[in-house]
């Protein structure tokens, strides 16, 4: 059954960040929060997204998806240098987010938890 007193305005969804490591990638996972955003919204964004083409538009885009969608991340997931767990703030998160690995497992991220199962059927269609 569907109840609307479990739609809340933020959601908690799971990350993988792949680095390049030693030739090939070490995933890491990072439980992080997004914002739910009304469907038109959401449709709009996710479009200017995959089709933006040249360089300063993508990261403009893409700065503008961040600021409205990605909350930051759970207690204990991120630590700084020294093993300490790196708080959630507005430098931090751009911190982050100026790390391509991270910045793309976010995007990829909340595409999954939005439409997942449409964009795999999809993919498994070409």
């Amino acid at each position: 059954m569907f109840k609307l007193s479990d739609v809340a305005d933020t959601y908690p969804w799971t990350v993988t960040v792949k680095m390049p490591y030693n030739g090939s990638y070490k995933k890491t996972t990072v439980k992080v929060d997004f914002n739910r955003l009304p469907h038109d919204e959401r449709m709009r964004l996710m479009e200017r997204i995959q089709t933006t083409q040249d360089v300063e538009s993508v990261e403009e885009v893409e700065n503008d998806f961040f600021d409205k969608v990605f909350v930051g991340w759970q207690a204990g997931q991120v630590k700084d240098e020294n093993g300490d767990d790196l708080e959630v703030n507005d430098d931090t998160k751009r911190q982050l987010l100026t790390i391509s690995e991270f910045r793309q497992a976010v995007i990829d991220g909340y595409f999954d938890s939005v439409a997942g199962d449409k964009l795999k059927q999809k993919n498994s269609m070409r």
